[in-house]
């Protein structure tokens, strides 16, 4: 068995060994590389060629594939430990990859599974209405919404709040209308009307809006703005799917004129997705397929009048 700490091996600098590694075929010719190299043909782990060329064998490659995987791994514990600092079990994506920004994306992926550490991007749930709510968590206790959404008509929350809450209680539940949007500007800029409930939901991360969705006592009714193109409505047609819903989309009641007026022609190769929609939101939608015309969410967040397709 091959020490990982002899000195022909820790006195080698890292570049050098992650080069040997990285190249077929190295030439060497400073003083001390000669030397080492040396070293290392007596124990077997490099050939030498002509022309002042080298290439390590197989036993050379894995001592030193070994070597690195250890000893760089030590050195950004041991600069960590000098400073102090314990990793948590969960860490934020960003910060893990700050912490060890001079190792590889397999090293990284190797130290997690090493030290146990999950990595994370940390997400929000927010949520834009006039309608008073209560969170009942699954301790039992009650959290009340209500002084806040007077103030600001605005509440978010992080991620491990809503991974504790079990009901969501409304005042009025029979006359509450939730609206996932995935964009966040629209979000922002969409006007809020009567029992309205405005909920970010952006496309790669639904989870948050799934859980309070879910957590739903009574039966409100749903449905969903997002880009009226190819991948807009494959993408909400999945979400409605997670739902376990029909899809409904939330739509200008003019929706023809946004069309022809600010709508894009859809690039040739994109397929729209009739196959994921209904009989009801192909007809509605009959005018945008035809002409094969997209357009956003933001360009019609200001629209005076909407409907819910299919209502």
């Amino acid at each position: 068995m091959v020490d990982l700490d002899d000195p022909v091996l820790t006195q080698a600098p890292v570049a050098f060994i992650e080069r040997c590694l990285r190249k077929p075929v190295i030439r060497i010719r400073q003083k001390w590389a000669v030397m080492l190299i040396h070293l290392w043909r007596q124990r077997g782990w490099m050939n030498g060629l002509s022309n002042d060329q080298y290439q390590l064998t197989d036993a050379g490659r894995e001592v030193l594939s070994a070597f690195l995987a250890v000893h760089q791994t030590s050195a950004h514990e041991t600069v960590l430990q000098s400073l102090n600092i314990r990793l948590p079990e969960r860490i934020p994506t960003a910060v893990f990859n700050e912490l060890f920004f001079n190792i590889s994306v397999e090293e990284r992926e190797k130290l997690q599974i090493e030290h146990q550490i999950q990595v994370y991007v940390p997400q929000y749930f927010s949520l834009r209405t006039n309608q008073s709510f209560q969170l009942f968590l699954n301790s039992g206790e009650l959290i009340n919404c209500s002084e806040i959404l007077r103030q600001w008509a605005e509440v978010t929350l992080p991620e491990k709040a809503i991974h504790q809450v079990s009901k969501v209680l409304w005042e009025n539940p029979t006359q509450i209308q939730l609206i996932t949007i995935d964009d966040y500007q629209t979000f922002h800029a969409l006007p809020i009307h009567e029992h309205q409930v405005l909920i970010y939901a952006p496309i790669e991360h639904t989870q948050l809006a799934e859980r309070f969705i879910q957590a739903q006592i009574h039966q409100v009714s749903w449905s969903h703005l997002c880009d009226l193109s190819p991948s807009g409505l494959s993408d909400a047609s999945d979400f409605a799917k997670k739902l376990q819903r029909d899809l409904t989309l939330y739509l200008p009641t003019n929706l023809q004129d946004f069309i022809r007026q600010l709508g894009h022609d859809a690039a040739e190769k994109l397929v729209w997705p009739t196959a994921k929609l209904s009989r009801q939101l192909q007809i509605r939608l009959a005018y945008l397929l035809e002409h094969s015309r997209t357009v956003s969410q933001r360009q019609m967040v200001y629209a005076q009048k909407w409907t819910y397709e299919p209502s």
